[in-house]
């Protein structure tokens, strides 16, 4: 699995699997499948109600703790008590010895004081990178002008029918700065711009996302099914 280096020397995946709006009674086995079929990068995220299943699939899994990569996301902190806390929940429900990428799910909250208190977990050495989702890129420098550690992720969602435009050259400049920021992406399920194109090459269009996203510097997490069965895992 290809890596990325993010700003504080940590080796993440370029591809992960994601498990948003995926049930938690379907979340363990296709969190297994996934790692079974070669992922290494879980997403996952309080607000998903399925950290819980996430860890239970990695330690079932039989794979070193060491070579597993699981992000996850803050939701409804307002403060620095209240987000030490959400972060010991989340290391709880996991039950993995530590997050290797914890973000702020969106810019809500007192963002000075709940990024302060992941500085905290991260200093202790719970957390092996801290960073942020979901922020535009006025959020992100005012945090960048509070904060000791940079974030060393903005985790955005976003879709191969955007093209170019102010978002593409916004994050572009960012990035040009010299900060080693990633941007997560989102694979979509389906995509309208897409669903005129021949079938023969409508057929490989999850991988022909990935691919896009990957051209665009971005990294991406196809996502787990929303109901039903998890079906075939595949990796672009």
């Amino acid at each position: 699995m290809k890596t990325t280096i993010l700003n504080n020397g940590v080796s993440m995946p370029v591809v992960g699997y994601g498990t948003y709006q995926t049930p938690p009674r379907l979340t363990e086995a296709c969190v297994a499948a996934a790692l079974s079929a070669g992922y290494l990068s879980i997403d996952t995220a309080q607000c998903y109600g399925n950290e819980r299943e996430v860890g239970l699939a990695c330690r079932r899994s039989g794979i070193a703790r060491e070579r597993l990569f699981i992000t996850t996301k803050l939701w409804g902190c307002r403060g620095y008590s209240d987000t030490l806390r959400s972060i010991d929940a989340s290391l709880n429900a996991l039950d993995l010895g530590y997050i290797d990428l914890l973000l702020i799910h969106e810019p809500s909250g007192d963002t000075h004081e709940i990024y302060r208190a992941m500085e905290t977990a991260y200093g202790k050495g719970l957390l092996r990178a801290i960073g942020v989702s979901n922020f535009l890129e006025e959020r992100y420098l005012d945090l960048t002008r509070h904060c000791t550690v940079i974030p060393a992720v903005n985790q955005v969602e976003t879709a191969s029918r955007r093209s170019s435009g102010s978002w593409n050259s916004n994050w572009a400049l960012s990035m040009k700065a010299g900060r080693r920021w990633p941007a997560g992406v989102t694979a979509y399920i389906s995509s309208p711009s897409c669903s005129t194109w021949p079938r023969d090459m409508r057929k490989p269009l999850h991988r022909l996302r990935c691919a896009f996203s990957r051209s665009r510097e971005s990294w991406s997490f196809p996502r787990a099914p929303i109901r039903g069965t998890c079906g075939k895992i595949w990796i672009p």
